[in-house]
């Protein structure tokens, strides 16, 4: 039964892509963003999971899917249909090359990086090896090193999408900050941080998506899940790496099939959503 729910979700996204195909003509839909990834870690917690040990998926988890994707699919559609033109704007195609700016965001860039290296200098002085969870702690996991890691990610998208000046000087700074993320061994942040520059690219470019780029985009975020276990491990443990590379993807899906399936409470406190700011008040 759910091989059967779980195909027929694929054919749910299939069908409301190529309504939005028809209504834009292009497929970088929020639909498409939203339920590609799910279709692809739906189908590996079916079809794969099982056979390295993991529960079993439930049918409630797949239904929760099917009908939350038509609900998010169906008020954009009705409301595009009736008021929206016949064009969809992409991200990031607009962002003038502002030389100043670019000056400004390098400038900041090189300084974020002294503060990294002075920071993960100071820990492996204090620790005498790289990577493990007293290293990354230490290096950037509160103060001033955590914010400037953080905010090199965003440099980082920036100054590829900023044309082709001093390429060779954003080449560097970029290799810099994905060298500090894999030290921090945080591995959403290297992929997110990768598929961002990636899918950047892709758009400045008006390239078109293809099983190829689609194939080195997978690629490129499973070796940077590869690598930062390598850091942090110290070697390589091939056979730990991929159940546990396995275990990330699926995690969701079946730990919410299993909470699912013993009637676990599902919190409805939506207060919750406004906890960061709550937290930022009383900090202050």
């Amino acid at each position: 039964m759910t091989e059967t729910l779980t195909l027929l979700f694929v054919l749910e996204l299939c069908l409301f892509v190529c309504i939005d195909y028809c209504k834009f003509n292009t497929v970088y839909t929020p639909t498409l963003f939203l339920g590609g990834p799910f279709a692809l870690v739906l189908s590996i917690a079916v079809f794969v999971s099982p056979h390295f040990g993991f529960y079993p998926v439930g049918e409630q988890v797949i239904l929760i899917w099917c009908i939350g994707l038509l609900l998010f699919w169906l008020p954009g559609a009705v409301f595009t249909f009736a008021v929206v033109e016949r064009k969809i704007v992409l991200p990031f195609v607009d962002i003038a090359d502002n030389e100043w700016i670019d000056t400004v965001i390098r400038w900041i860039s090189w300084g974020f990086i002294f503060v990294l290296l002075v920071s993960s200098t100071r820990s492996y002085i204090l620790h005498g090896t790289v990577g493990g969870e007293a290293f990354s702690r230490d290096f950037a996991s509160q103060g001033l090193a955590a914010h400037c890691l953080s905010l090199m990610k965003y440099n980082v998208a920036y100054l590829v999408a900023t044309g082709e000046k001093n390429k060779l000087q954003k080449i560097f700074i970029t290799i810099l900050t994905f060298i500090f993320l894999l030290l921090y061994n945080v591995k959403g942040g290297v992929i997110l941080t990768s598929l961002v520059c990636l899918f950047v690219r892709f758009i400045l470019s008006d390239s078109k998506f293809n099983i190829r780029k689609i194939i080195l985009i997978l690629l490129l975020g499973s070796l940077s899940f590869i690598l930062s276990y390598i850091v942090a491990l110290g070697g390589i443990e091939l056979n730990f790496i991929v159940l546990h590379f396995i275990s990330y993807v699926v995690a969701g899906v079946v730990g919410l099939s299993e909470h699912l399936k013993n009637g676990l409470p599902v919190d409805s406190d939506f207060s919750l959503i406004f906890q960061p700011l709550v937290n930022l008040y009383n900090v202050i």
